[in-house]
């Protein structure tokens, strides 16, 4: 049975909604290994069989990203 979990980035104008049949037990979680991520302690999991839809909720705040305004 599929079940899905919601969330966003961290200002809120972006968020997604992840469906997996699979059982949060039998996830296999990795941390990311670029350096952004590894400084905020990031970590991925991923299902082949899973989808991943993303939504705009705060239009104005979208921006390019862009290393350059990471510091």
């Amino acid at each position: 049975m599929a079940v899905s979990y919601e969330g966003s980035c961290h200002c809120g104008a972006l968020g997604y909604r992840y469906t997996t049949d699979m059982a949060v037990e039998s996830w296999s979680v990795r941390a990311c290994p670029c350096s952004l991520c590894r400084v905020n302690a990031a970590l991925f999991t991923s299902d082949p069989s899973g989808s991943v839809r993303f939504r705009v909720d705060e239009p104005a705040a979208l921006a390019r990203y862009s290393l350059s305004l990471i510091h």
